[in-house]
């Protein structure tokens, strides 16, 4: 369906109006006080959560304590044996993107495409595309994957970036720790206590060709062990230029929640959080009426609503032993609208417990070891293109961990040794291990390798479902037909970096790596009119990922990213190529003109794409951060300034009919705290 004038200028006008009543309410606030009146608490001035975090030096930044790698808060960012980037709250400060994928184009080695709109293809080291099934994400420990198509629906994932604590980004296997499908990376987001987001903030953005944003968050005190904060995010965002056809991707989405955290004692800390939300997606798809034998194309809107409650208590049994459980539950509903009321819906409810046991043993061992339990609840309404053979069904896993560091020489060298044992019901018991060796010959100098092995397993649609991809004729659909007897996808990693400070204003983090693929589906002929994805294929991939920061001046910071990648795949016929590009660069420059003004600019530069059809491209980023009070900040970027309109990716899947082209934009924010 085609959007008229008046409904195309909404996301702009809705925009503006919330711009505009930010800027009153701060001019109403501030003109009823004298400057020499006003109170500047902590609470209130915009600089306080980010201060430490601006005033860090390289050293500084690169001790940042990570928790991917080893499940500990005390694995520092430059001693951590993995391939491992932070985006920390100054990084999302000083550019222009305002969701979670957008964000990961600051990661070396990770291939960020934008398919339109509301679609992202994200991925590191390949197999990329919009239901990446190699990749591991979670916010505060809950999982994003979804068990139905595999992947992440980023259009639904959400959060206050403002309340992001950072983003930690492995590239390559994390399987030992967390599990099957962190098989080329993990994506772990991590959100701020609730302390360290008292008072009130008043967030807006609007502009040309992106999202009209209003959101609103409240943090207090219940006693003086005891903080809380709730929040409400409001987003529309503006279609895109079509590649083709007329075509629907204009959406939005509404989303609330809270933190509640709780340390009553000193050996005890208990988190309970939530969120609930709701979107409406607009994409053009495909409908295939196997009756008349003919494929359409119809326009509809995808409506996603969900809901879900964590909780978490830390327990320090002494200085070298502490205990952390954790559950969740997360339910979700997507509902496809299709002609004749043939509506295709499905409703996951999802439980997860974990747990995990840190301690010092032997004087040299650091060991945590653990477990998890998940069960999730599937409810598919069978309409549409998709089809499942069992619309109800149930799937338990249980999985157990541990992991050894063991010092050799202390503060030189360490050996760690791990594996995670689990069962499911799809491929039943995998082991997945690794060995890492890290050496640090100096204070200025890290160098690590490993080897690891970790697996996919299949998803719901690859198991028992099924896709109607077209028809031969009236009565003769072309099917992808489920295949219950699928293997996991196997992975031996092999990896080798090394990270440098030579001075105190440079850094230098490279990684190389090669991977040995065994068992990949791929989808094959399996009679005239059926498709199957099958274990029939076997590759190589290797490659090459580094980045840099150099501190110019003060008040200049450079950095810059460089990935190179290469994979083969090999079937029964035929040897495909990496569906990843083989070059990918970045640049950054972070300039303060004054106390109050920084000027910030970012340069992307992505390969020629021969998989997917997409042709190098340049992104040129600029912004202005303008901080006038000490209660307000104002941003103003332009992003895609080079070309007025990219093909990031061609949409793979086989729900969409097209794809769409990244536009030109121009955005500004406004936050405000009280």
């Amino acid at each position: 369906m085609m959007a008229n004038a008046k409904t195309q200028g909404r996301p702009m006008c809705r925009g503006v109006l919330c711009t505009l009543t930010s800027l009153c309410l701060a001019a109403t606030t501030l003109g009823q006080q004298d400057e020499d009146e006003i109170v500047h608490p902590d609470t209130v001035d915009w600089s306080t959560e980010d201060e430490d975090l601006l005033n860090m030096s390289i050293e500084e930044l690169m001790d940042i304590e990570v928790i991917s790698v080893s499940r500990d808060q005390g694995q520092s960012l430059f001693r951590a044996p993995a391939a491992i980037f932070v985006i920390g709250p100054d990084d999302i400060r000083h550019t222009g993107h305002s969701t979670i994928p957008e964000l990961l184009r600051l990661v070396p080695g990770m291939y960020v495409a934008r398919i339109d709109s509301n679609k992202w293809a994200v991925s590191a080291r390949g197999f990329n595309g919009r239901f990446n099934k190699y990749q591991l994400v979670q916010l505060d420990g809950r999982t994003l994957y979804t068990p139905g198509f595999s992947g992440v629906i980023w259009s639904v994932q959400d959060t206050m970036l403002e309340d992001i604590e950072q983003i930690e980004v492995i590239r390559g296997p994390g399987a030992t720790l967390w599990g099957a499908n962190a098989m080329n990376g993990i994506i772990n987001i991590t959100t701020l206590p609730a302390s360290e987001t008292q008072g009130l903030l008043w967030t807006t953005s609007t502009g040309d060709n992106t999202d009209s944003t209003l959101a609103l968050r409240y943090g207090g005190t219940v006693s003086d062990s005891g903080h809380f904060r709730v929040y409400g995010k409001f987003s529309e965002f503006a279609k895109f230029r079509p590649a083709g056809p007329a075509y629907t991707d204009d959406w939005r989405r509404a989303q609330g929640g809270f933190r509640f955290d709780w340390g009553g004692t000193d050996d005890d800390d208990f988190t309970l959080q939530g969120d609930v939300y709701s979107a409406h997606v607009g994409e053009s798809i495909k409908y295939v009426d196997v009756d008349a034998g003919t494929v359409s194309d119809i326009d509809g809107t995808h409506d996603f609503v969900g809901w879900n409650v964590l909780g978490r208590w830390t327990h320090r049994i002494s200085e070298d032993s502490t205990v952390q459980v954790q559950g969740y539950f997360d339910w979700a509903n997507w509902h496809i609208p299709y002609p004749d009321m043939q509506h295709a819906h499905q409703t996951i409810a999802t439980v997860d417990l974990d747990f995990q046991h840190t301690l010092s043993a032997f004087d040299r061992h650091a060991l945590v070891w653990g477990g998890n339990f998940r069960f999730v609840s599937s409810d598919y309404h069978n309409g549409g293109v998709v089809q499942f053979e069992d619309t109800n069904r149930q799937i338990t896993t249980v999985s157990g961990f541990i992991q050894d560091t063991m010092t050799i020489v202390p503060d030189r060298l360490d050996v760690v040794l791990g594996t995670k044992i689990e069962h499911n019901e799809f491929t039943f018991f995998e082991f997945q291990p690794n060995a890492r060796v890290l050496w640090t010959p100096d204070e200025r100098q890290t160098i690590w390798a490993s080897v690891s092995r970790a697996v996919r397993i299949p998803s719901y649609v690859e198991d028992h479902g099924g896709v109607t991809l077209s028809a031969a004729g009236p009565g003769m659909p072309v099917r992808l037909i489920a295949n219950r007897d699928l293997e996991p996808d196997e992975l031996i990693a092999y990896e080798v970096g090394y990270r440098i400070r030579p001075t105190d204003r440079i850094a230098f983090d490279v990684t190389a790596y090669a991977n040995d693929l065994d068992k990949i589906t791929d989808v094959e002929s399996v009679s005239l009119l059926d498709l199957q994805v099958t274990n029939t294929q076997d590759g190589e991939a290797y490659g090459f990922e580094g980045s840099a920061t150099w501190e110019v001046e003060d008040n200049w910071t450079l950095s810059g990213t460089y990935s190179f990648e290469q994979m083969y795949l090999h079937g029964r016929d035929e040897t495909k190529e990496s569906d990843l590009a083989h070059h990918m660069f970045s640049i950054r420059s972070s300039l303060d003109l004054t106390e109050d003004v920084s000027l910030d600019a970012a340069w992307y530069y992505t390969d020629s794409n021969g998989y997917e059809n997409t042709a190098a491209h340049h992104r040129l980023d600029v912004g202005v951060l303008w901080t006038p009070r000490h209660n307000m900040e104002v941003r103003v970027w332009g992003q895609n300034l080079l070309d007025g309109h990219t093909r990031e990716y061609s949409e793979d899947n086989y729900l969409s009919r097209g794809y769409s082209e990244t536009e030109r934009s121009v955005r500004a924010q406004v936050n405000i705290k009280f």
